[in-house]
């Protein structure tokens, strides 16, 4: 069970990561505002990163809350 839950968290690590351009590209898109498009597509950007975002911590979290489950059965 340790093996799944290291690459569980990897993935989830990886998806955190992933987040920090995509919300980047959003804020950079909201300082640009020169184009109709742009001006349109900068919030979409922006709240998808931070559902990603919002993803990836849940994920962590859940971990967390599985694997001290986890551990607290083998103990009893």
């Amino acid at each position: 069970m340790a093996v799944s839950n290291n690459i569980i968290a990897t993935l989830n690590f990886l998806a955190l990561l992933c987040t920090i351009p995509i919300i980047s590209v959003g804020i950079w898109l909201a300082s640009k505002p020169d184009n109709e498009c742009i001006r349109w597509l900068h919030w979409p950007v922006i709240i998808i990163g931070v559902l990603f975002l919002f993803l990836a911590l849940t994920g962590f979290v859940a971990l967390r809350l599985l694997s001290s489950e986890v551990g607290s059965d083998r103990q009893t």
